[in-house]
């Protein structure tokens, strides 16, 4: 905090936008604050005799230069940040919401009719600027004969199990109906979910002018502002794909496809991450592949810079596959590539979403998109679910039953060891692994050869199981057993297992969504000559300065929506020492704030501050934050 701003403040100057008055207001509370009886959904302005709080002036600047994009059964839309706002309030004829940066997504529209829009400013107090109104007119792109498959989500809002497997870790993710297409949820923290394509990925001959010979096409809001999106091709029968466990590197150009020893021989990795560095917010665009992978001359990619992420706002990326590289786009610009070509003609898609470090996992899809050659997905018939037992369970090595056509059973391994120099495969001999299912052992193969056993890496395998041990409904107990050659200390558990085949309904109500958040809180004090205090750091009689923050865009990345904010209380010791209401022409939603409190009538020794937040809403859970000081 400058020195010469505090001084401002403490001199009575204009702060946080509005006239500072020193106030000694009826109506303060003392005794600690009552936590028994509901808080309170509104504010009555108030300063303790020696405060000096701020309070409202000028509205804010009206948003302008908004960008309003179509999409099919919504409209998003963007515009540069108001001067003075701290959020805005976007309205249409079926609703109304709050958001804490300059872009909204409104779902649920009618494709072919216009829609009206009114965005208004929102400063510190509640304060609203006057409304800007735009219209825009939802539609759903057609993508042509280019692409031979296209699924939208569209029949019910559910995913179809005939075309799809959803795997997770420890089954931490749902999918249900979403505003405008499918909607995936959960608890997942930083694991991957995946959504596996029944329907094979084909190239094809070149077609067009840039020798395309095959698009994947994906439309979300992942990875937004906080988050992970992985579009996947693997040459072979996989659910899943995970990470290196000793971290990825970064390509040195922007067509420089990046080792990463976790993936199999083969696979193509296009990976989005989105996330604050530095204190800036960014996203990379960067291929992978497997190590060996064969390189082609890298060509100079005129590739933009992907514009600052916004939370709730869908993307569409199109992996473009062709005879010079990939090429990543974003919203029909260039982000990325990657100088390889598929040495396959059919690969497994996998689409991959990891969760913000909040670890709820909260994604809309509305396309998926194969462009190649046609292909359908296998009528391999019904299949039950499949119930692990237990992890892999050492066993030696038994006799198994051979099989003809049967059930594909897809397993993936994840081992480790009890030090970072053990190894899985002693005196290089991978451990052999079979299923046993109603009393019966399969062999259980490596599902994609050359891939190596590695610690801490998903291992792939499949199994063929005899049609007439699978049950018409329910599930299936599967345990994997495993053979350790001599020399070999190492744990293996069962990371996913499933059917190549529909298991009946993965969807359902989803989890339950997050309730919306208020702005996220800080705190921060310093003494009359505007030097900062750290908490419990002695101070100097006199005055003292409270800045308080609610950082919005921060909220809203939690639950993916912004609670609407009455304002705050301060509380020295127990004693209210101020009131901020913030609905001045309705709910806030954020800013900053300065609070300056003499301290020569406060008693030696340490003193403690709690700032609370409250929401417009009783359900909105409030926030505090607190500090302490010592007085001399």
């Amino acid at each position: 905090m400058e020195r010469r701003r505090l001084g401002l403040v403490l001199a009575g100057l204009v702060l946080a936008g509005g006239a500072v008055a020193v106030l000694r207001t009826a109506g303060g509370t003392t005794g600690a604050p009552d936590r028994t009886t509901p808080l309170p959904t509104a504010l009555k302005a108030y300063a303790a005799e020696g405060v000096v709080a701020p309070g409202a002036g000028a509205p804010p600047a009206a948003p302008n230069s908004v960008t309003v994009t179509p999409g099919p059964r919504r409209l998003q839309l963007t515009w540069p940040a108001a001067a003075g706002a701290a959020g805005y309030d976007v309205s249409w004829a079926g609703g109304d919401t709050l958001v804490a940066e300059p872009a909204a997504r409104i779902t649920g529209l009618a494709d072919g009719q216009d829609t009206e829009v009114r965005i208004s400013s929102i400063d510190a107090f509640g304060q609203r600027s006057a409304p800007v109104t735009v219209t825009g007119r939802p539609s759903e792109e057609d993508l042509g004969a280019d692409y031979p498959f296209v699924d939208r989500f569209t029949d019910d809002n559910r995913l179809d199990p005939r075309l799809w497997e959803l795997t997770s870790a420890n089954g931490c993710a749902r999918v249900s109906p979403g505003p405008d297409g499918l909607l995936l949820t959960g608890p997942c923290s930083t694991a991957s979910t995946q959504l596996r394509a029944r329907t094979p990925f084909v190239v094809s001959a070149p077609f067009g002018a840039d020798g395309v010979i095959g698009r994947f096409t994906v439309d979300t809001t992942d990875p937004g502002e906080d988050g992970v999106l992985d579009l996947d091709l693997v040459p072979g029968p996989v659910d899943l794909v995970g990470d290196s466990p000793s971290g990825l590197g970064i390509a040195d150009g922007p067509d420089d496809a990046v080792d990463d020893p976790s993936l199999p021989p083969g696979a193509i990795r296009v990976r989005v991450a989105s996330g604050v560095e530095n204190a800036t917010m960014s996203t990379s665009v960067i291929v992978y592949v497997a190590p060996g992978t064969a390189r082609v001359a890298p060509v100079q990619l005129p590739v933009a810079a992907v514009p600052t992420p916004y939370g709730g706002l869908s993307v569409r990326w199109d992996v473009l596959l062709t005879t010079t590289g990939i090429r990543v786009l974003r919203n029909g610009v260039l982000a990325g590539g990657g100088n390889v070509v598929p040495q396959w003609s059919q690969a497994t898609a996998l689409v991959g979403f990891t969760g913000p470090s909040s670890g709820q996992l909260r994604t809309d899809l509305s396309l998926v998109a194969f462009g190649g050659e046609r292909m359908t997905a296998p009528d391999a018939g019904a299949a039950p679910a499949v119930t692990p037992v237990s992890a892999v369970i050492p066993a030696p090595d038994a006799a198994t039953e051979a099989v003809s056509g049967g059930a594909q059973l897809r397993l993936t391994v994840r081992g480790s060891t009890n030090g970072p120099n053990g190894t899985l495969t002693p005196n290089g001999v991978t451990p052999s692994f079979q299923v046993e299912v109603a009393g019966h052992r399969f062999a259980a193969t490596q599902a994609i050869a050359g891939f190596p056993l590695q610690r801490q890496v998903d291992y792939p395998l499949v199994a063929q199981i005899p049609r007439n041990l699978l049950p018409a409904n329910g599930s299936l107990s599967v345990r994997l057993l495993m053979a350790q050659p001599p020399g070999a200390a190492a744990e293996f558990s069962l990371a996913a297992a499933e059917f190549d085949a529909p298991a009946g309904s993965q969807n359902g109500p989803g989890y339950a969504q997050l309730p919306p958040r208020l702005a996220a809180l800080t705190v921060g004090l310093a003494d009359a000559s505007g030097d900062p205090l750290a908490s419990g750091q002695s101070a100097a009689r006199g005055r003292l300065l409270l800045e308080v923050g609610m950082d919005g865009p921060a909220g809203q990345r939690l639950t993916g929506q912004i609670a609407g904010l009455t304002g705050f209380q301060v509380w020295l010791d127990g004693v209210e020492l101020a009131a901020v209401p913030t609905t001045a022409d309705g709910p806030g939603v954020a800013g900053q704030w300065a609070i300056a409190f003499d301290t020569n009538g406060i008693a030696s020794g340490a003193h403690t501050i709690e700032v609370r937040s409250l929401g417009t809403a009783r359900a909105t859970a409030p926030d505090s934050t607190y500090l302490t000081f010592t007085l001399s």
